[in-house]
């Protein structure tokens, strides 16, 4: 419906023809990859795909570059999960599931509360339950949650990008910026090479949460 746009069904029929090959998100990592080594223009993540699909490599890049980590308990299985729960009952965690499907991201504070969930949880996964992989993160108290939205090529990044500034599940809003705030290029600059090893080049965003102590 896009006029000058037309759809094709067949991508390897095309690939010889385009100009330049333009990936909007993630999971075609090593596609590009390879089609980059072939001699194709192409603009997307690249492997830096990894840093947002794999929660372990992120957290373990978060260490090798030197920025703060919360601290996570990986739960192997529904069993070893509630154990852990039932270990910190009253504290405020939260909860990611490493595969994704099974279910969202969510906050506990107590076994009382999330009781409900569990047992629905159980009944659909069924003997799947035992293969459930969860991070377990304490909280971060914040004073703000804000991101950076911009570009990059290989660890180069954009100075003019926009911030964002969130409230989880409740409000966005963004403004330009001529200059990536202090805060905000002290992350790009600390992930730059990763990025460049990987070989990003393309829309890059970051949520980060800045603490009273900055």
């Amino acid at each position: 419906g896009l006029e000058g746009v037309e759809r094709i069904h067949d991508f390897w029929a095309h690939v010889d023809e385009a100009d330049i090959i333009y990936f909007f998100d993630c999971y075609d990592g090593e596609m590009q990859d390879w089609l980059r080594k072939r001699g194709c223009c192409v603009f997307g993540s690249g492997r830096g795909e990894q840093i947002e699909i794999d929660k372990i490599k992120f957290l373990e890049t978060l260490e090798d570059v030197g920025l703060p980590c919360p601290r996570t308990y990986v739960a192997q299985g529904l069993e070893d999960l509630l154990d852990y729960l039932e270990a910190n009952d009253g504290k405020t965690l939260y909860l990611k599931n490493l595969h994704r499907g099974d279910f969202e991201s969510r906050k506990f504070t107590s076994m009382a509360q999330s009781k409900p969930f569990f047992d629905d949880l159980k009944k659909r996964l069924g003997p799947a339950c035992q293969d459930l992989e969860v991070l377990v993160q304490d909280g971060i108290e914040a004073q703000c949650e804000v991101g950076y939205d911009g570009f990059q090529v290989d660890g180069e990044l954009t100075k003019n990008c926009i911030v964002g500034y969130e409230i989880k599940d409740q409000g966005f809003v963004a403004k330009i910026f001529p200059e990536t705030p202090e805060i905000l290029k002290k992350v790009n600059a600390a992930f730059s090479p990763t990025f460049k090893q990987l070989g990003y080049r393309g829309n890059y965003s970051t949520e980060i949460r800045i603490t009273k102590n900055g």
